[in-house]
């Protein structure tokens, strides 16, 4: 059998997939401790600085072993596996610490698409954050080796941005020391939209190029192999200590000191065997990054390019284009897991920017040689080491911000099923065996399968109508998909959550597949309503969501406030066509009939809730009324408007209940007249305003309607198929 260790490995890594799949991983829940002051005596495994929301880098250290958690303990919890503490100064690396600070817990996604900070960090062995916390005491023993190779990043790092640029020196700090803390969000998401993300890792060329580098050399230096050996080996450990932990650079390490072993053997050095047996190393350290991005795309692009590659006789030009095709292949599916859109621009991107990679790592490497090591002459060395590594690092951005320009080659896709996935490497599979046993499978054939299995995994099944609440904290967001392709948004703003538009309106609407939307409905422009709107407008480029037209409440001009104002400048900015609906006003689309039931046109109205745009959509016996936050005089006035289509017994009625559960919304005798069958309440978990309010509940109880929360269920997916009506909640 050829390979049998490599086939033990699958087997395992099979087994782990399966064990997740039928019974799913349970985390604790310290939520209960939420913004409660805790002391934790424990171990500093980890620190790196970090920049904050603020602009300001702060300390984190990651504590182990740890052996004091009184307030937990009191409480019925077990102390923690791992913390990340935010401290007021840096502790020595390995010492031990007793610090005092808020506990904060990582979110559970309430919605589709949405990060799973929990099972990210989870990942990572970290059960929750303590903010603001003081270090009390600090042991006097601590691990010198560590802290002295901190100190010696610390000292590279200097020397980097001592001749570099900063723009430059925050990129190139990143990709070869592993230190993140002055790399600006903008590179880093122009990197990331680009398909380029990947050279801002410590990965398998950084340590093919340093450590086979540095065998070389000391075989060339006449040392016999074992000696070549374990000083190389011994130099990328230090390395990898030195940049940290992650995926890639285990990996690359791991592989690494096999082909070494196997060159200190005699044997043959297999790297699929090595890949397998790293990979299901990696998992009996930590099931769950079976689950993680980093992981998945480290060990199939791996694969990609060892095992796959290779069976490609292609002339030496054609090989970066090989190579980026078939990594194209293997890892698409996981692209699209995890970021729901492919960056197609990126297979052209990488012609250029992976073989560079190479200099840029050699001049990087060559600059810190001779400023630290060589004297006399090292600052002119160094400073003459700078220019590739600048003029490279300007071709990346410029062919970056290229990639920026031609939109059409980022193609929004949506997250596959899981039956989506199995079929496309089913398929790839087939046509790999046939290519290599069949010489009548010419290329048109393989051609057409490969479309057909990338077809397979973009298919989007017609689903009818479909409306999500989304769970954006204490404010609104309803998408409406309908039947005929159009999709909407009826507002997008939360004053709970920062970044409302970048962290869920379009994590989300990737998802689904909508790179576009055919209009956002803004009931009216006050923060909770239209926050993620702004973002989507304003950054379009950047988030990747078009928006074709923007409808705005038809209020008179002296009533239009500032905000109402920003909202038609970010529109017309952005290149969409601004409405403004008032009632009696409809938009028939397909089955799908949207009609404006408020404001009165023109009226002068200084209270942004009094004139909310009210909605009512109706489709084969469904209807659903969205009514923002009107309350009042404007709600009778509304009410009149509806009623008469309004009949109690004419199908399937959803309500988007006014002004997110106040107390003096949605008045007893409407909620008699309409008997909702469903009633949506979108508010944020723990709101300072009391909403839902209690008075509010009771009256919505008195009815035979089912009570959806975002705040306790997260988004609220109504689906309407062929006459029936379902719903579902993202957190059941």
């Amino acid at each position: 059998m050829r390979r049998p260790l490599c086939l033990v490995c699958l087997l395992i890594l099979g087994m782990y997939f399966l064990y997740g799949q039928c019974r799913p991983f349970s985390f604790p829940d310290y939520s209960a401790m939420e913004k409660k002051q805790v002391e934790l005596t424990g171990k500093v495994g980890q620190k790196i600085y970090q920049t904050d929301f603020h602009g300001e880098v702060v300390c984190l250290v990651y504590l182990t072993e740890i052996s004091g958690a009184g307030a937990l303990l009191e409480a019925g919890f077990s102390p923690p596996e791992g913390v990340r503490v935010y401290v007021d100064r840096e502790p020595a690396w390995g010492s031990t610490i007793v610090v005092k600070g808020k506990l904060r817990t990582y979110r559970e996604p309430g919605n589709p698409g949405e990060f799973d900070a929990r099972l990210y960090y989870q990942t990572l062995g970290l059960q929750f954050d303590l903010t603001k916390a003081v270090i009390l005491r600090e042991s006097v023993s601590y691990d010198k080796p560590r802290e002295w190779l901190w100190h010696l990043r610390g000292h590279l790092a200097e020397q980097l941005r001592h001749y570099l640029t900063e723009e430059d020196s925050s990129v190139v700090c990143t990709m070869l020391l592993g230190e993140k803390s002055t790399l600006d969000a903008q590179t880093k998401d122009l990197f990331k939209r680009n398909g380029v993300i990947h050279i801002l890792t410590v990965s398998g060329l950084h340590i093919s190029i340093l450590g086979m580098g540095l065998y070389r050399f000391f075989r060339r230096a006449f040392l016999p192999v074992l000696p070549a050996a374990l000083l190389s080996m011994a130099v990328m450990l230090a390395y990898g200590a030195m940049v940290g932990p992650g995926a890639s650079s285990f990996r690359a390490l791991f592989m690494f000191g096999m082909h070494l072993l196997a060159n200190v053997c005699g044997r043959t050095y297999d790297l699929l065997t090595a890949l397998a047996l790293a990979a299901v190393l990696f998992l009996f350290q930590e099931p769950l990054y079976l689950y993680n991005s980093g992981y998945l795309f480290s060990f199939a692009s791996v694969f990609a390019i060892g095992a796959i590659l290779p069976q490609f006789t292609t002339a030496k030009w054609m090989q970066g284009f090989t190579a980026g095709v078939i990594i194209f292949l293997v890892t698409f599916p996981i692209h699209l897991w995890f970021y729901f859109e492919y960056p197609f621009i990126s297979m052209f991107l990488n012609l250029i920017i992976i073989p560079l990679m190479g200099v840029l790592l050699k001049g990087a490497v060559f600059l810190l040689f001779s400023a630290c090591l060589v004297p006399f002459i090292g600052e002119t060395l160094a400073s003459l080491a700078t220019i590739p590594v600048h003029w490279i690092l300007w071709l990346y951005r410029l062919l970056c911000r290229a990639g920026d320009s031609l939109s059409w080659f980022n193609e929004v896709v949506g997250r596959p099923s899981g039956l989506q996935v199995f079929f496309y490497y089913v398929i790839l599979l087939t046509v790999w065996q046939l290519w290599q046993h069949r010489k009548e499978f010419t290329g048109g054939a393989r051609f057409a399968w490969f479309c057909l299995a990338v077809m397979i995994l973009a298919f989007r099944p017609s689903e009818g109508m479909k409306v999500v609440f989304l769970d954006v904290g204490q404010g609104d967001g309803i998408y409406v998909a309908a039947e005929d392709g159009h999709r909407y948004l009826f507002d997008g703003g939360s004053t709970s959550r920062s970044n409302i538009g970048k962290n869920v309106l379009v994590p989300f609407l990737k998802q689904e597949g909508v790179g576009e939307l055919d209009c956002v409905f803004l009931s009216h422009p006050d923060e909770d309503h239209i926050s993620g709107v702004l973002e989507m407008l304003e950054g379009e480029t950047e988030l990747g969501i078009r928006i074709k037209a923007v409808a705005l409440p038809d209020i008179a001009e002296g009533a239009r406030e500032e905000s109402y104002r920003k909202l038609e400048q970010a529109a017309l900015a952005a290149g969409c066509k601004v409405l403004y609906l008032s009632n009696g006003m409809v938009l028939q689309n397909g089955r799908l009939t949207i009609r404006c039931v408020n404001p009165v046109k023109g009226a002068y109205i200084r209270e942004a809730n009094e004139y909310s745009a009210c909605f009512l959509l109706e489709q084969e016996g469904f209807r659903m009324l969205l009514t923002g936050d009107i309350t009042g005089e404007s709600e009778q006035r509304m009410w009149q408007e509806i009623q008469p289509y309004l009949d109690s017994e004419s199908g399937f009625m959803v309500w988007k209940i006014a002004h997110h559960g106040s107390r003096f919304s949605t008045p007893q005798e409407f909620l008699r007249d309409v008997q909702p069958d469903v009633a949506v309440i979108s508010c944020g978990a723990g709101n300072s305003y009391g909403h839902p309010h209690e008075e509010l509940l009771q009256r919505l109880e008195a009815t035979p309607a089912r009570i959806y929360r975002t705040d306790y269920h997260g988004a609220i997916t109504v689906e309407v198929r062929r006459g029936k009506v379902r719903c579902r909640s993202f957190l059941e």
